[in-house]
């Protein structure tokens, strides 16, 4: 019996000297979650990647362009303010930064005239926290281009039953 005393005035002693495990409580301390977003907005290339016109001299009638080209634009959601403008210089126009804006130009001795035409945008979705969760989406709009050639232009040939010319034109999207 003495030595079940002893056992039990031990644990007893070394279960005061044992501190007791305690959940402790500190704060509140609040912090911030800051973010500093650059907007972007990128375009795709043109498909197809030229505006194509197939024109016989004199014709009678404008000429449309064979098919529109047409891409899209992915911007940072929610901005605004975005337009565009078709590169001027030599044998180019523009009528400037719009939402459409229009242009002409002459090729092969050929005048003709372009619009590009905006779509309304399609807006991306917000961005979740939590399971799943997203990432959210860009803003979308679809930009295309068609054109025409006037009636009856002569067009300059130097040689051959057919010829064909290019020039380089550039869509310049601004936001």
């Amino acid at each position: 019996m003495k030595k079940l005393l002893i056992s039990a005035a031990m644990a007893a002693t070394f279960g005061v000297m044992i501190p007791a495990a305690q959940a402790i409580t500190v704060g509140p301390t609040a912090f911030n979650v800051t973010v500093t977003l650059t907007p972007v907005c990128t375009m795709a290339a043109f498909a197809p990647a030229a505006l194509d016109f197939t024109y016989t001299a004199f014709s009678g009638s404008n000429v449309p362009a064979n098919a529109p080209i047409s891409s899209v634009l992915t911007c940072t959601r929610g901005l605004t303010g975005v337009s565009a403008a078709f590169d001027t210089g030599v044998d180019k126009t523009s009528s400037g930064i719009q939402t459409s804006p229009t242009g002409e130009g002459v090729v092969a001795g050929l005048n003709y005239t372009m619009t590009a035409t905006r779509s309304a945008v399609t807006p991306g979705s917000v961005a979740t926290a939590g399971a799943p969760g997203s990432i959210g989406t860009a803003d979308t709009w679809t930009y295309s281009i068609n054109g025409s050639m006037l009636a009856g232009q002569a067009g300059a040939c130097v040689a051959g039953p057919t010829c064909a010319g290019t020039q380089a034109r550039t869509l310049t999207v601004t936001y």
